[in-house]
């Protein structure tokens, strides 16, 4: 049996040391070096997305709380006017989660609806949930749309599902349910305000 040299074991225990070392603070530096930029990335992507859901001048970040959850959405203002509402949120498809935004006018109507994140759903099925004329369907409906398999009545609040990506297109549309049922509860708040301050 072949004996084992100490000191060639501490020499290659030593040298992987200092190559981790080396690593981390390699990958700390760079982290370090590109946080700011991918902040302002983010940052534009987000200011994009909501341009696109629900054009404006000015959007003032405001946070609600409902059902013990807190949400944070945006209030649209044009021409010195309130327009309408942005929110984004969360539903879990069938690869991960999903995030969508949507914007809406005063009345909850929607104006407009984007899928800021679908990255880990099949590829040619899940992932169509992002494409404009799966989630375009969805402007100027209300809250409880119904998500249909097959024929949707143009006439009824419904969208028609990608077909193959029931449980995907599912999860858009409970997301973008939540969101307008998080909207209402903002315009009920707000009407409770201005009547308020009214008397």
């Amino acid at each position: 049996m072949k004996k084992i040299d100490i000191n060639s074991v501490g020499l290659t225990t030593a040298i992987l040391f200092i190559i981790c070392v080396i690593v981390t603070a390699a990958l700390a530096g760079t982290n370090f070096l590109t946080k700011d930029k991918i902040a302002a990335l983010n940052q534009k992507a987000e200011q994009d997305a909501m341009a696109l859901v629900l054009p404006a001048d000015i959007y003032t970040n405001s946070v609600i709380e409902v059902d013990s959850q807190l949400y944070s959405y945006y209030k649209a203002q044009k021409d010195g006017k309130s327009v309408g509402y942005i929110i984004s949120t969360y539903e879990n498809g069938y690869g991960g989660e999903i995030k969508v935004m949507v914007g809406t006018d005063l009345q909850g109507k929607i104006t407009g609806v984007k899928i800021v994140s679908a990255d880990d759903e099949t590829p040619g099925l899940g992932a169509k949930v992002k494409n404009k004329s799966f989630y375009e369907q969805y402007v100027s409906k209300v809250k409880d749309i119904v998500l249909q398999k097959n024929q949707i009545d143009s006439s009824k609040n419904e969208v028609k599902a990608v077909t193959g990506a029931t449980i995907s297109s599912t999860a858009v549309n409970k997301a973008v349910n939540k969101a307008l049922d998080v909207i209402d509860v903002i315009i009920t708040s707000e009407k409770a305000v201005d009547v308020g301050e009214g008397e």
